[in-house]
């Protein structure tokens, strides 16, 4: 489905804009963007896991990676 989405979060608009220009660059290239959506999708689920850990005060499971 096709849609314009604001991507842009205010409180960190450089690295936005600098990831957005490399993914311009992929699709352009037709290459694959480094990190891929796998390495991405798993350092979300490892940043998760930390903030959960950091909010409970004890090791957490990372089942995903």
């Amino acid at each position: 489905k096709d849609e314009i989405i604001n991507v842009v979060p205010e409180d960190n608009f450089f690295a936005t804009v600098a990831e957005l220009r490399n993914f311009i660059d992929c699709v352009k290239k037709n290459v694959l963007p480094d990190p891929d959506v796998h390495n991405g999708a798993n350092m979300t689920f490892m940043v998760e896991a930390a903030r959960t850990s950091s909010l409970i005060g004890d090791r957490v499971k990372i089942e995903r990676v």
